[in-house]
């Protein structure tokens, strides 16, 4: 009743009014009647119309909460009563459905704030994979959104995420790229690996599979080219299973690539060193030259 009684005193715009009206319906007991509501608000000079407009307010900000709330038990709950979530009517009896439950990974009052903490059904679905991991995975919840046709959610960051992991990690994946051509120049240049890498784009699937594109996600669209290109298990293994770039680098120098090696850069460095020899040969033949006339 602590819910419905704030809500009651905000509506009103009578905060004073909170406290009497909590001890009133305190009164009702755990489970009351309409009617008993009813009789109990009549005590502080409270309508039916009162309490009408509080439900109608509050069933709108609980139905989003609720809209939340059910493809997370239709994955993790299968037997779970929908039809009798989507009828509730209050926080505190949404709280004691989840409760109801009776699995220790639900904890009711902590469930409901975190909805109504999130901004949106992707944003709470975001916490949910956080909670309860692979479990609720995104391609899990618009199946499950699915079921009850409704459309599903998409994850609008992922290609831009997906990009990002890539330039982050582009010059050690050079120098692996290197490390593959010095072993089998048959394969092509390193022109011609580096051009098919930057090729790469974020599969489709990630849209609307993952909440979130990880590192080692992102990598792993390049193991089909590590692949063709005969690259060590280890490398492949590296580049698949690498959670961030400092394990990556790790990884790949135990498996003897020097990721320090930047083959763009060095050719750079080759360029300037030509560039000055040339320079070098001009000038001693330009001092030739004097001398000689």
């Amino acid at each position: 009743m602590a819910s419905l009684s704030e809500a009651l005193a905000t509506v009103l715009d009578r905060e004073d009014l909170e406290v009497p009206i909590k001890l009133i319906l305190g009164i009702t007991g755990g489970h009351p009647r309409h009617q008993d509501i009813i009789r109990a608000l009549e005590q502080l000079k409270l309508s039916e119309g009162h309490f009408r407009d509080v439900q109608e307010h509050w069933r709108g900000d609980l139905g989003q909460i609720i809209e939340m709330l059910v493809p997370l038990l239709t994955i993790l709950i299968t037997d779970a009563n929908i039809g009798e979530l989507v009828e509730l009517d209050t926080d505190d009896a949404v709280t004691e459905f989840l409760d109801r439950l009776g699995d220790d990974r639900f904890d009711g009052k902590s469930l409901v704030q975190m909805a109504r903490d999130s901004t949106d059904m992707f944003d709470f679905g975001s916490k949910a994979f956080l909670l309860f991991g692979d479990a609720v995975q995104m391609s899990e919840w618009n199946a499950a959104l699915s079921l009850r046709n409704e459309r599903p959610l998409v994850n609008s960051d992922a290609p831009a995420t997906f990009k990002a992991h890539f330039a982050a990690s582009a010059q050690v994946l050079r120098s692996l790229l290197a490390a593959i051509v010095a072993r089998r120049a048959d394969i092509g240049s390193f022109k011609s690996l580096s051009e098919q890498f930057e090729a790469l784009v974020c599969p489709e699937a990630y849209q609307s599979d993952y909440w979130d594109v990880s590192f080692s996600l992102a990598l792993s669209v390049s193991i089909p080219l590590l692949e063709q290109w005969q690259a060590t298990s280890e490398e492949i293994a590296a580049v698949r299973e690498s959670a961030t770039m400092e394990e990556l680098i790790d990884r790949l120098t135990a498996s003897g690539v020097d990721v320090g090696f930047d083959p763009i850069e060095a050719s750079r460095d080759n360029r300037e060193k030509l560039r000055r020899a040339l320079l070098r040969l001009q000038q001693i033949g330009l001092a030739w030259a004097l001398e000689s006339g």
